[in-house]
């Protein structure tokens, strides 16, 4: 059985390059990436919030079919990622443990879907400001989404109507 340090050198590893592969397929997209720089930490609010709209009994600011057309259901990422103030410049939350974000620096008016044909449809954009999160998610029948803010964290679910 691998060492604790042994296992976290692997994964290391595993994440370098699969961070490599996520930088290259989101820079092919028209994205300009890069890893965090040290002064960048994660909000605390934001795993807590993130955690909140992955249950099945959250209530998403907006939704819409996967039976609509292509077109329509990239205009809605878009629009829902601008209206939220989260385009252009952003942090992208990934799965890599050794590289939880990563910096996006993209065209404003479709980064958002642009980034859903790079790296899928379930997307945790922090904005740089680092107050808001636009989260999206891929249904068995269709996308949902979310804006959330640090102030959001006390309440209880389904407090942003916008």
């Amino acid at each position: 059985m691998p060492s604790d340090h042994l296992r976290k050198k692997l994964q290391q590893r595993k994440d370098s390059i699969d961070f490599g592969n996520l930088t290259t397929s989101l820079e092919a997209a028209g994205f300009r990436c890069r890893f965090p720089t040290e002064e960048f930490t994660k909000p605390a609010w934001t795993e807590a919030l993130i955690s909140r709209t992955a249950k099945t009994s959250s209530t998403p600011d907006s939704q819409i079919s996967d039976s609509e057309a292509a077109q329509a259901i990239d205009q809605w990422f878009d629009d829902f990622a601008n209206h939220h103030g989260v385009s252009g410049h952003f942090y992208l939350k990934t799965t890599l443990e050794f590289y939880p974000w990563v910096e996006c620096h993209g065209p404003t008016d479709e980064s958002t879907s642009l980034l859903r044909k790079a790296v899928g449809a379930d997307l945790v954009i922090l904005s740089p400001d680092l107050q808001k999160l636009v989260i999206f998610w891929e249904e068995e029948h269709e996308y949902v989404a979310y804006s959330r803010e640090p102030t959001m964290l006390h309440r209880p679910d389904k407090q942003n109507h916008s």
